[in-house]
């Protein structure tokens, strides 16, 4: 009796022993699994930062988001830019102060974000910034908001663009997860508030996980990983295992998982239930045979017995009592014993298998996080399925949408590539796709077949399995956001090979394989958008030429090169001479593709000379590297003659003119922009003089700066009533005595002094101030008629008029008005008119002449014989 006890005590022991042990290893697989998807939450949220640069760096360059522009066609650009991009919450622009300037997705109201550390530090380091983990104040959901600086010309904050990364990736990250009934995946903060979680985040998003909120607290509060039991919100069960995001601006963010505590242990408390009252069976059969019996035979089998126990308790797996044969009790008891130990060996080589398969999966994700290409990634995923998972074969073959539905191997790694590609695999319902590649694709779920080398359906490729010893084959799909491109097949030589637990981790690899795929295929399509946003930021969508934008990039690269070798730089800046004409003569579409061929001309002619870029309408350049005056104008006279080469238009035949500006650094400016500057007013020289190209003058600059100043100033000086009326008396001739007068408009600068009326005149009708300065001389003269009136003065007052002014619809209504106004006769306020206003438009000008003679306006020309006008078109005046 007590050398049985002694034989069977072992034996429950080493079951009972191995309930714990499996529980403990449920605790850590639970870890593990938190463990791994914490690195792919970590990888992708530092994939979507790196992303969100590249995004809000490209965005950076495109004008419609300066905050000068128009905010609609702001919102318009991030709107569209917002629906090519899933992973984000909003695009924003704001102002250097913080007002919001526009948004994809607006506020109900106003918004600033003056007080929010990512925009103060974002201004106050001027480069990319990264927030805290917060609930969108517009969205209403977890977000990362990441901003960006845009910088103005002279490296001052304009604005911030800004994106918030939408947390609803990590439930698409938690959703592709294959997970065991009843567990569930979390992300949470340290006080265990819900970011995301699968299944059902909706109804937890917001909400503490578990009921003990304090108990949470208390365990995680050092930042480190846990496992512990406890009632989550739904009044569930469950074994927890929490471990922290290990990334900078998701600190303090735990990744769990949870498997019910009644799933984790109904299956072990089975087992050992069943293998403890088997074993007391046993025992009891065992001591009552002891008790009666005491012959050799007997004994002789208890030692049997007793010894395989034994030996199987220290860890051969193999011990057998040799029993099996034996048709007494000892023999049934020592047949249920080497079928226990059989039992125990098969789960053992089980384990074996699964754990090569976990080591698998351990090794496919190291392979997804280094992974860069997509060709490349899935043949070093074949390759770990067959160094690590100890398989004969293993490959990929996406699913094609030809009329065949062909599968195309893209992968392959280990033995028998020729049964793949001799033979012309589908996922058709026929002949070659009803093997278990073509059955996963087509059903969308994996496929098994044991035995391959007598199923039916392998009739195809039986005779080349038989030969590579291919025993069972495993088919999974790879799924990218729900649809289906392909599968992942392994061959084994073991039949047995895939039971139900292997395959679920295989799911769980092609999952992943699959993510993995989508990755890389979204970041070559963020690649892909980032590089067509710089084209077009940096091109003429007409032409496909590089714009002023590069133009401008170009010239201060080649500036810097040219300090640092001593050498020059020479920007020649073309205009087209009447290319007004071609697009009123024969339409803006030819005239497109007008400068479609020119620029195509220039290009072939500019070649690897230098650089050619389009300005504007009608305006090209050319930048030169290492060229001189001299070469400069060689140059010039050479594009002048291939422009002047006819061209051929919709049946016509052109010979283009232009004239060409030549700034040259360092000799004409010793910056990008001054250069650009000095060649366009060099080119209305060369349209002035009709030398086909001319160099910018030495004084033109400051000339130019005085002009901008000067506008500034007069359009101040008239809305302030600044200006001085003049009134220069009129002499009767004959009689010498006063017959009127003419109203004469000066200007006294506060700063430079008594302005020419010349200078300020000519100013006046560049800029179009010349219609607000003659309603402003007009309302003055009529004042002073009126004030000449009450002191019994009735000489009439004179008033200048501009060709400007004759093109002015409104001309005649306020001036009538203001004659209206004060109670003036037309009669008394003489307009004057120079010959010249009246030939720029002659027709125009009789038409406004009539009505104003109508009116009772009397009309004077001023400076006549200077307009090359005839006596016979004054004698129709």
């Amino acid at each position: 009796m007590t050398l049985v006890l002694l034989a069977v005590v072992p034996a429950f022991a080493l079951i009972t022993y191995s309930g714990f042990e499996h529980r403990q290893t449920l605790e850590n697989d639970t870890l593990q699994d938190a463990n791994r998807l914490a690195r792919i939450v970590a990888v992708q949220h530092d994939e979507l930062i790196a992303g969100s640069h590249q995004l809000l760096t490209s965005l950076a360059r495109v004008p419609e988001l300066r905050v000068d522009g128009s905010a609609e066609a702001c919102h318009r650009i991030l709107k569209d830019i917002l629906a090519l991009h899933n992973d984000y919450a909003n695009l924003l622009v704001f102002r250097s102060n913080g007002d919001l300037f526009c948004a994809a997705v607006p506020p109900q109201g106003p918004m600033n974000v003056a007080d929010r550390d990512y925009f103060r530090r974002t201004v106050t380091t001027k480069r990319l910034s990264v927030g805290e983990l917060a609930f969108g104040r517009i969205v209403g959901k977890p977000v990362l908001v990441i901003a960006y600086p845009l910088l103005d010309l002279a490296g001052k904050i304009e604005a911030v663009l800004v994106t918030s990364i939408d947390f609803y990736w990590l439930n698409r990250t938690l959703a592709a997860s294959r997970l065991a009934e009843g567990t569930t995946l979390t992300l949470v903060d340290n006080r265990g508030t819900v970011l995301a979680h699968y299944p059902q985040g909706e109804g937890w998003v917001g909400k503490s996980l578990l009921k003990d909120h304090a108990a949470f607290s208390n365990i995680l509060n050092d930042g480190g990983e846990a496992a512990f039991e406890s009632v989550s919100r739904d009044n569930v069960s469950r074994l927890f295992s929490f471990v922290p995001v290990s990334v900078t601006h998701l600190k303090g963010v735990y990744v769990g998982t949870g498997i019910p505590v009644s799933v984790a242990d109904s299956a072990e408390h089975r087992a050992l239930v069943r293998n403890l009252l088997l074993m007391g069976a046993a025992a009891l059969l065992i001591s009552a045979l002891a008790w009666f019996g005491s012959d050799v035979l007997v004994l002789r089998r208890l030692r049997a017995l007793a010894q395989a126990a034994t030996s199987l308790a220290s860890g051969n797996l193999q011990a057998r009592t040799g029993l099996r044969e034996d048709a007494g009790e000892l023999g049934q008891l020592g047949r249920a014993f080497d079928d226990m130990a059989q039992s125990l060996e098969s789960r053992m080589q089980e384990i074996e298998r699964v754990g090569r398969t976990l080591k698998t999966l351990s090794a496919g994700n190291h392979t997804l996080l280094r992974g860069t290409e997509e060709t490349a990634l899935l043949q070093d995923m074949c390759r770990v399925v067959v160094e690590e998972g100890g398989h004969s074969a293993a490959w990929v073959g996406y699913a094609e949408q030809d009329p065949q539905k062909t599968v195309r191997l893209v992968a392959h790694a280990g033995i028998g590539r020729d049964i793949i590609e001799d033979l012309r695999i589908t996922w058709s319902e026929t002949g070659f796709g009803l093997g278990p590649t073509g059955t996963a694709i087509r059903t969308q779920k994996p496929s098994i077949s044991a035995g391959a080398s007598t199923v039916p359906s392998f009739e195809p490729w039986r005779t080349k399995m038989i030969e590579y010893g291919i025993a069972s084959v495993l088919a999974l799909p790879l799924k990218i956001n729900g649809n289906i491109i392909g599968s992942l097949t392994i061959h084994s030589t073991d039949p047995g090979a895939f039971s139900e637990p292997e395959v679920a981790l295989f799911e769980e690899l092609a999952d992943d394989l699959g993510f993995g795929i989508g990755t890389l295929r979204l970041r070559a399509e963020h690649e892909r958008v980032t590089a067509a946003i710089e084209h077009a930021a940096y091109h003429d969508a007409l032409t496909d030429l590089p714009n002023r934008a590069w133009l401008r990039r170009r010239l201060d690269e080649l500036i810097v090169d040219a300090q640092q070798q001593r050498s020059t730089v020479a920007l020649l800046i073309l205009d087209i001479e009447r290319f007004r004409e071609v697009n009123e003569a024969l339409g803006y579409q030819q005239g497109d593709a007008l400068l479609r061929l020119i620029g195509a001309r220039l290009g072939e002619f500019v070649a690897d000379a230098g650089a050619l870029a389009r300005l504007g309408a009608d305006e090209f350049a050319i930048v030169l590297p290492a060229t001189d005056a001299e070469a400069a104008v060689r140059f010039s006279e050479s594009v002048l003659d291939a422009l002047a080469r006819p061209i051929e238009l919709f049946g016509f035949s052109m010979e283009l003119q232009a004239s060409v500006g030549i700034a040259l650094y360092p000799g004409h400016a010793a910056g990008a922009g001054l250069l650009m500057r000095r060649a366009d007013t060099a080119v209305s020289a060369a349209k002035k003089t009709g030398t086909g190209f001319a160099f910018p003058a030495q004084e033109s600059d400051q000339g130019t700066v005085r002009r901008l100043a000067l506008t500034r100033d007069l359009r101040r000086a008239i809305e302030t009533d600044q200006l001085v009326l003049y009134c220069q008396p009129k002499i009767h001739v004959a009689s010498g005595a006063v017959c009127g007068g003419e109203m004469l408009a000066r200007w006294t600068h506060p700063e430079l002094g008594a302005i020419s009326p010349g200078e300020f005149i000519a100013i006046a009708e560049r800029t179009g101030l010349i219609k607000p300065l003659t309603y402003w001389v007009v309302k003055e003269a009529a004042r002073n008629l009126h004030d000449f009136a009450e002191k019994g003065l009735a000489l009439p007052l004179a008033v200048n008029l501009s060709a400007r002014n004759l093109r002015d619809p409104r001309l005649i209504e306020r001036i009538t008005r203001l004659c209206t106004t004060w109670g003036i006769a037309p009669a008394r306020m003489p307009l004057e008119l120079t010959e010249g206003a009246l030939m720029e438009d002659p027709e125009n000008a009789r038409a406004v002449l009539v009505r104003l003679h109508d009116l009772g306006f009397e009309l004077h020309i001023d400076d006549f014989g200077t307009g090359y006008s005839s006596l016979a078109y004054l004698q129709r005046l």
